[in-house]
């Protein structure tokens, strides 16, 4: 080999060498640019969690904790007032029919009894001297009565011969009109002068039309004279008031007399408040040292009665419960069905009371009261089904802006890098969800779409995603 050659390999040789240190340089930078950039991704870009559509029926549960209470309770009552000295019973007690639930102080209720006697007592004299107040009013009217009736006989009397008198002088004139125009005709004042004839003749229907007037007078004086009359006769006999006082009284004396009978039959047995049935004792509202109520001192739940649950839901949760569905309900550590939903009543404070009984076909569940902690509490489920919708997505992927409804879809694009994730926003319309689901009308998402669901940081419409690690 020349010189020449030797210097032209030489130089070749430092050229490839160059050549290699330049792709190792750029080798090693692409591969730091691609750790840099992957250390990027991981710090910047969100991971992503995804799930497709798919269809699905939105279940609804609602939980409840519901009391449980007897479907029919027997009050024991005692007569309001009395001072009880001791009770022997509390919620949840077991009696039998004949047992002493509580005694009143005898002195108590002795003063009771000698009150309601006085009363009763008073109640009798003060209606005895109402009906003798009335029987001499009665009298006194009759009396009135009599003297207006007789009254007015005497007064129609007076009228009717003040009537005969100025009709006997009505006719008096009429007749002696009628008499001078027989004379006339007959020619017995041919000889009269005819100025005195007239005269005659006017002063003769003077007084008949005098006469007429004082008769009609008379008529009309009679019949006001009656009317006047009778009208005293029908004021006498009126009775101007009403009272119905005694009535009244009569009404108390009955109902202080059952109210006395029932204290005297309490005294008899000792001042002690028996119970009628046996069964369990659900409410207690006497108390030592208190007086009786006025409504029931005592509550039993017969035995053999079947009980009810009653729980508190929110207006919320009522549009999942409807009279009819089933419950199931958790008695210690086994969940019973054969339950449903009997009544949903709204309540002043705007909550909702539902009530929840046994069906007559599952009367093997035990529910009768005897079989229960009355009083206590048991977990009620009431689960509702939807119909099944096409299109579903998680309900952790939904998210709310002002003008609606939207969830995030990866789209997958080319890039200078290769393909890379981006989030797309895909507005929804959701008919029904609950905590795990949301269904949403068809046509906005597809099968394929990949959902994104959770996200370790914030996603943005546009904005790179990258799937999280199965």
């Amino acid at each position: 080999m020349s010189r020449k050659e030797e210097t032209n390999s030489r130089k070749e040789t430092g050229i490839n060498r160059k050549a290699a240190r330049c792709f190792a340089v750029f080798m090693v930078v692409m591969l730091a640019f691609t750790v840099i950039s992957r250390a990027a991704d991981s710090l910047l870009v969100p991971q992503v969690a995804t799930e497709a559509p798919s269809a699905k029926v939105i279940e609804h549960t609602v939980k409840m904790e519901a009391v449980v209470e007897a479907s029919a309770e027997t009050p024991v009552f005692a007569e309001e007032g009395i001072l009880v000295e001791r009770v022997f019973v509390k919620e949840g007690s077991q009696v039998e029919a004949g047992d002493v639930l509580a005694e009143v102080l005898p002195e108590s209720l002795a003063e009771k009894i000698d009150v309601l006697s006085d009363e009763i007592a008073a109640l009798k004299l003060t209606n005895e001297a109402l009906a003798a107040n009335e029987a001499a009013q009665e009298a006194a009217r009759e009396k009135n009565a009599a003297r207006a009736s007789e009254d007015y006989d005497r007064t129609v009397q007076q009228q009717m011969n003040d009537v005969a008198l100025a009709k006997s002088g009505m006719d008096a004139a009429e007749n002696a009109i009628h008499e001078m125009e027989a004379q006339d005709m007959a020619g017995a004042f041919a000889g009269m002068d005819e100025q005195e004839k007239k005269q005659k003749s006017d002063a003769l229907w003077t007084d008949f039309f005098a006469k007429k007037a004082a008769y009609e007078a008379a008529v009309q004086n009679a019949q006001a004279a009656a009317d006047i009359a009778e009208r005293a006769v029908e004021d006498a006999r009126e009775q101007t008031t009403v009272d119905n006082t005694q009535e009244i009284n009569a009404l108390s004396i009955a109902r202080k007399e059952t109210e006395l009978k029932a204290l005297v039959a309490l005294q008899e047995n000792g001042g002690k408040i028996t119970v009628p049935v046996g069964g369990t004792v659900t409410g207690v509202f006497a108390a030592t040292g208190q007086r009786t109520p006025d409504t029931a001192s005592f509550l039993v739940a017969q035995a053999g009665e079947n009980i009810r649950l009653t729980a508190q839901i929110s207006k919320d949760e009522v549009k999942y419960v409807s009279v009819g569905d089933e419950a199931a309900v958790q008695k210690g550590t086994e969940m019973q069905d054969g339950y449903r939903v009997s009544a949903v009543q709204q309540k002043q404070d705007g909550s909702y009371e539902v009530s929840i009984v046994c069906e007559e076909n599952a009367k093997d569940t035990g529910e009768k009261a005897e079989n229960w902690n009355l009083g206590g509490t048991v977990e009620v489920t009431v689960t509702k089904q939807s119909r099944r919708y096409s299109v579903a997505v998680p309900t952790a992927a939904l998210h709310v802006e002002q003008n609606g409804t939207y969830v995030y879809v990866v789209d997958e694009r080319d890039s200078v890098l290769g393909a890379e994730l981006f989030a797309r926003k895909v507005q929804v319309s959701v008919l029904e969800k609950n905590s795990q689901y949301a269904a949403v009308a068809e046509g906005l998402l597809g099968g394929e779409d990949q959902v994104i669901v959770d996200s370790d940081r914030y996603v943005e419409e546009g904005g790179r995603v990258r799937l999280a690690e199965q």
